[in-house]
């Protein structure tokens, strides 16, 4: 029992010492030593990089389909037998190039009675002419020979006018996309005879949002991107004053030259329309980060060393960086260091050191990468 209560007592005195020694304390198992409080006060290093905005032209991608120009069907106005058919599905026309011809029948033998009827009716109005000066016939026999010899002259316009609707010709210069008859199909008036289409300047329509329809013009020029054939420049011909009622999109169309009719309708294509001049900054998109909101952005450091927050709004994207505008022309961007502070936050920063190489190309109408800004955008 003695020999327990001399343990039981040591390890009293062992306790009594420690809290007395401050070790332990309310605040929890050792208050912070003077140098820990000074590092705790010390600004949290980073590495910037300075970024200077260059002027970059806001461009809407969109993708569409290429369509003709002008699509006709050409229907005979006449009726009768395919006598020769000069076109085949898929040559190409000129304007007023016979496609076929339907078998002229008895239109020869009608030409030469209304042409006969129109002699005769000559003859006897200027008889009625001559006998009425002289006072021999009445104006009013006059006036029937008259009516006689135009409506003569009338059947004949009518029946030389069939004679031409025998020969049925191209409209307008294109390809011919179908053409469903052939020589012994009799066709009458309104009958289906060819496909016409017309593929120069070919037709680019693209569906665009509402949020970006307002920003385009007719008359601009645009770029086009045909799948698996040339890149072209073109005009915006159309933009839709009404909104596609179950998409709310608006039809945009670009006409871009097709001379040869190489290019086809219904070819997907990816249309680059101009919108407007803005300041921009070229960023690495492993520094965009998000706020307590969940707003995009990035985080600069000013002249004074304090950490600030900037929504950004994304206006063009590469594989390498990402173009931002909604920021001050000239900005220190943090590149290292950034997921430790947060706005308002005091930082001592690090200059990224100047690039050992000139910095990437970023494409037509894309101002340089300043000097000093690639190594820090690239971490």
């Amino acid at each position: 029992m003695r020999r327990s209560t001399v343990i039981a007592a040591l390890i009293l005195l062992a306790a009594v010492a420690w809290i007395g020694s401050g070790a332990f304390s309310a605040s929890g198992p050792a208050a912070d030593s003077p140098a820990d409080r000074e590092v705790e006060r010390q600004p949290t290093p980073v590495r910037v990089a300075e970024s200077i905005a260059a002027e970059r032209i806001d461009t809407l991608v969109a993708s569409g389909r290429t369509i003709a120009d002008r699509t006709l069907t050409i229907r005979s106005e006449t009726s009768g037998q395919v006598a020769e058919v000069l076109k085949r599905r898929g040559d190409l026309v000129k304007e007023g190039d016979v496609l076929l011809r339907i078998a002229p029948g008895d239109r020869q033998a009608r030409l030469g009675r209304a042409q006969a009827k129109v002699e005769q009716a000559r003859i006897e109005h200027d008889a009625a002419r001559d006998l009425q000066a002289r006072n021999f016939a009445s104006r009013v026999k006059l006036a029937q020979a008259k009516a006689a010899l135009e409506e003569a002259q009338a059947d004949l316009a009518e029946i030389r006018l069939d004679i031409d609707r025998t020969t049925i010709r191209a409209p307008f210069g294109g390809v011919l996309a179908s053409r469903p008859v052939e020589v012994g199909d009799v066709l009458s008036p309104g009958g289906e005879v060819a496909t016409l289409v017309d593929l120069d300047p070919l037709v680019i329509r693209a569906e665009i949002a509402e949020r970006r329809v307002g920003d385009i013009e007719v008359g601009a020029i645009g770029h086009a991107s045909i799948f698996n054939g040339p890149e072209l420049d073109g005009t915006v011909t159309f933009v839709s004053p009404v909104a596609d009622p179950n998409t709310r999109t608006f039809i945009v169309e670009v006409e871009v030259p097709n001379p040869n009719m190489s290019l086809r309708e219904g070819q997907t294509a990816e249309l680059r329309l101009p919108l407007r001049h803005v300041t921009a900054h070229r960023i690495s998109p492993a520094l965009l980060t998000l706020d307590d909101a969940g707003t995009i952005g990035i985080k600069t450091v000013d002249d004074s060393d304090t950490v600030h927050f900037h929504p950004v709004e994304m206006m063009g994207a590469s594989t390498e960086a990402v173009w931002l505008t909604g920021l001050p022309d000239r900005i220190r961007v943090i590149t290292v260091g950034q997921e430790f502070v947060g706005a308002g936050d005091r930082v001592t920063p690090v200059l990224a050191p100047a690039p050992t190489a000139p910095p990437a190309a970023a494409g037509p109408s894309i101002g340089q990468v300043p000097e000093g800004v690639q190594e820090g955008l690239t971490q």
